[in-house]
């Protein structure tokens, strides 16, 4: 009976493990139309190959003068008419709704998602590292970190980063992790003198304003309200001083988590931050006990109200341009690890609002 009982609770908490790592997104599939195939992309298919040089449209272009000049690939929206399409060519298919950048569109989730078990090289940290069992194929990581990183992909923190000062080796009030790569991806795309009808693109699309996130999980099953981790954004700007990123709204302690649209995990809400406030702490009993995920946010705004806010990112820039002044042209994260709790850190990612509805599935 005794066997029996072990086995039957070994059983639940790895159903629940799995449960609880398993929100990153699934591929979606091509479907070719109502009765035709429903496949994955995949190097091995006939579909995805190129099969010799092509010669094809950006856009537009009629379906004779196609044949004339013998191109050989042409664009496609979902919505296409098939009588426009030429037998000979190679199809380029957008999605219905594509962009010039500015739009709702789901190719304007603009976020960088760094991975802290990543191990970089600090001399040449463009080069591509992939680290042995991890499916996940990260590209961003930290040049600084402190932690324990498995080794072995069935580890169920494989993909985390583990803190505990017990026996990984990470004191108490230590940074743990510190200048991701890259620190300038981010800009703010577009003109700032738009008109106020352009409001909703610049703080939903276009990096006027942000979330930092992170995803983490909780190691022990102890009550308590101390504090465990300490988020700090350092920046610099072009030809003036830098500082640290002051936040809008931080995370709220109190209440309990809220579960996020489509089964994607937990997060906590946000309320007001106070005046001036340029760090996030994260306490014990925010984070849930004995492995549960949860995703932990604060949001800020970068519209040049330095008083209260942050000054604008730097725009996006040609080839060849030149930075302007006062505008922040580094973004940085700073994690110091406070102690009172053994955790496991899985992402940390900067993310626009409309990003953050795509991550959560809300946009589809």
């Amino acid at each position: 009976m005794r066997t029996l009982t072990t086995t039957i609770i070994m059983l639940m908490m790895a159903i629940t493990n799995i449960f609880a790592q398993d929100f990153e997104p699934g591929q979606v599939p091509f479907n070719f139309g109502e009765s035709g195939p429903s496949v994955y992309l995949s190097a091995d298919l006939c579909y995805f190959k190129q099969r010799q040089f092509m010669l094809g449209w950006h856009w537009g272009a009629s379906k004779k003068i196609t044949q004339s000049l013998l191109v050989r690939q042409h664009d496609a929206a979902d919505y296409s008419d098939i009588s426009i399409m030429v037998d000979t060519c190679d199809v380029i298919v957008k999605p219905q709704c594509y962009t010039h950048a500015v739009g709702n569109e789901i190719l304007n989730a603009r976020a960088m998602q760094y991975e802290p078990t990543l191990e970089l090289d600090p001399n040449k940290p463009e080069k591509l590292v992939i680290r042995e069992g991890d499916t996940t194929r990260p590209v961003f990581g930290f040049l600084h970190r402190r932690g324990f990183i498995p080794t072995n992909p069935q580890d169920a923190n494989f993909n985390r980063l583990i803190i505990n000062t017990d026996s990984m080796g990470v004191l108490t009030n230590q940074v743990i992790l510190d200048n991701p790569w890259p620190q300038n991806a981010l800009t703010m795309f577009g003109k700032s003198k738009l008109s106020d009808s352009a409001n909703y693109t610049f703080d939903n699309h276009l990096c006027r304003t942000l979330y930092i996130s992170i995803n983490l999980r909780r190691l022990d099953a102890s009550a308590g309200n101390q504090p465990v981790l300490k988020i700090e954004l350092p920046y610099t700007r072009h030809n003036a001083s830098g500082g640290l990123i002051q936040f809008d709204s931080i995370p709220v302690s109190s209440a309990s988590a809220t579960a996020i649209y489509n089964n994607r995990g937990r997060y906590r809400k946000l309320m007001v931050a106070p005046a001036y406030r340029n760090y996030i702490v994260i306490t014990k009993n925010m984070i849930p006990a004995n492995s549960e995920d949860i995703t932990i946010s604060g949001f800020f705004r970068c519209n040049n109200d330095s008083t209260y806010h942050n000054f604008f990112l730097q725009p996006q820039l040609p080839f060849g341009g030149n930075l302007e002044a006062n505008k922040i042209d580094s973004l940085g994260i700073r994690i110091t690890y406070l102690g009172n709790a053994p955790i496991a850190i899985d992402w940390v990612r900067i993310e626009t609002p409309h990003a953050r509805r795509v991550f959560w599935s809300e946009i589809k």
